[in-house]
């Protein structure tokens, strides 16, 4: 699960890279980010996101015959991710596994999720 404590605060730690912390003005009361601290929170955000994406991609890749997976986007958030070409780093940036994978559906083809990828079905209800 990713923590974003992890890569948010003032005090920011990683075993590989010492600590780093914002800078502190106490005479003009005021605190500033430094780039130290930008750098470890982009390593500290990346190191948790990259052990979801290969869970997500352990768990896809062990369907036997077939692979149903089930996520709930708003039309607006789908039109969003289908049309916008996004950046890796914009992609990385989300938490939500089932985005990378309509993210990653959307970019191929000019948006149009191809058919032997399945299907996008849409509703408004739940089946109950």
């Amino acid at each position: 699960m990713i923590n974003p404590s992890d890569y948010s605060g003032k005090f920011l730690i990683n075993q590989d890279y010492c600590f780093s912390m914002d800078y502190v003005d106490r005479k003009n009361h005021f605190c500033e980010k430094t780039f130290s601290g930008q750098a470890l929170k982009i390593l500290n955000r990346r190191k948790p996101i990259g052990e979801e994406l290969r869970l997500l991609y352990v768990a896809m890749t062990r369907a036997r015959e077939k692979l149903i997976m089930v996520g709930s986007f708003s039309e607006k958030t789908i039109n969003g991710l289908c049309e916008n070409e996004l950046i890796p780093e914009e992609i990385f940036d989300s938490n939500v596994p089932f985005r990378w994978i309509l993210s990653t559906l959307c970019r191929r083809l000019d948006g149009e999720i191809p058919s032997e990828s399945g299907t996008i079905k849409t509703s408004s209800k739940l089946p109950l």
